[in-house]
């Protein structure tokens, strides 16, 4: 538990700190709030004019391939259970 206490008198000194620092400095003048981006690019924003769609029914027929030539009907190699 002595770290504990430790980190709590720390913690309350930096509090203290905080609160004689307040007191002592001079108030600043107010923060300058500009909304100007100087060097940045502009946002980028997503075209929503642009609506997506799916292909032709002609373009999305199925593909199959065929086998190669020099594969001919199951041969008579194939072990039973899996032809």
């Amino acid at each position: 538990m002595p770290a504990l206490t430790f980190l709590a008198m720390v913690g309350l000194a930096l509090v203290a700190l905080l609160f004689v620092a307040d007191a002592t400095l001079e108030p600043s003048s107010p923060l300058i709030v500009t909304s100007d981006r100087v060097g940045l690019p502009e946002r980028w924003r997503a075209d929503t004019g642009q609506t997506l769609t799916t292909a032709p029914a002609a373009a999305r027929t199925a593909y199959r391939a065929r086998p190669p030539a020099s594969c001919g009907p199951t041969s008579a190699r194939t072990p039973p259970g899996f032809a």
